[in-house]
């Protein structure tokens, strides 16, 4: 991000579907399937940018699809390390991708990517037909993860779903059979995923925290 160019611009530039709205804008949430803008920006009384998702999104998944730091929502006058403090403490972590799943048809067809920053926060992208991504599922039927192998499984095998991408990695590398949906427990459950599912036997396995797929 250019550190000269007014924040609320430069957030503005890499948002879909922008449309002013009262003394803000509105446009499309790139951290999910945004069908009808509902993320509104705002600048605060600070000149700081304020997001918000009305379907539920973090700010860290917002900001790590547009590629953007907790820093980078402030005006360049105000980041200033705080008296006393070190600038190693005070400067925020630099966002970076650790891992991405690629989400393939059942034609073989890479269809979207789930990715994974550091610090912890995922978004998805899909390919943009020229090389590139597009931070957005905005038209894209969603699937499930690994749905070239789930569909060659004999009906009435036993398939597990965890849910992340990771844990269905780590339930393969022992033999088993896993899927799961991107998004996690932050995404809605579509009928399709059980359509799908509906030859197998499914066992569903939580993370040890709040929040649970969503049937």
């Amino acid at each position: 991000m250019s550190m000269d160019a007014p924040p609320v611009e430069t957030v503005l530039a890499r948002l879909e579907k922008v449309t002013r709205n009262g003394a803000g804008w509105k446009a499309r949430c790139p951290a999910h399937d945004d069908r009808q803008p509902s993320l509104s920006i705002h600048v605060g009384d600070d000149d700081r940018i304020l997001l918000h998702c009305h379907a539920g999104c973090p700010i860290d998944a917002i900001l790590a699809a547009l590629d953007l730091r907790a820093v980078d929502l402030f005006p360049k006058a105000t980041r200033r390390v705080r008296p006393g403090a070190s600038a190693s403490t005070s400067t925020p972590k630099v966002s970076r991708i650790v891992a991405t799943y690629d989400y393939v048809d059942a034609k073989g067809v890479l269809r979207y990517q789930s990715v994974r920053k550091e610090p912890k926060a995922f978004f998805q992208r899909r390919p943009d037909g020229q090389g590139d991504w597009i931070n957005s599922l905005q038209g894209v039927e969603r699937i499930l993860y690994r749905l070239p192998q789930l569909l060659v499984s004999p009906a009435g095998s036993a398939v597990w779903l965890p849910e992340g991408e990771k844990d269905v990695e780590a339930l393969v590398a022992l033999g088993l059979v896993a899927t799961t949906a991107a998004g996690g427990a932050e995404a809605p459950w579509l009928p399709a995923y059980t359509e799908t599912l509906r030859p197998f036997h499914v066992a569903i396995l939580e993370d040890h925290e709040a929040g649970r797929l969503r049937g």
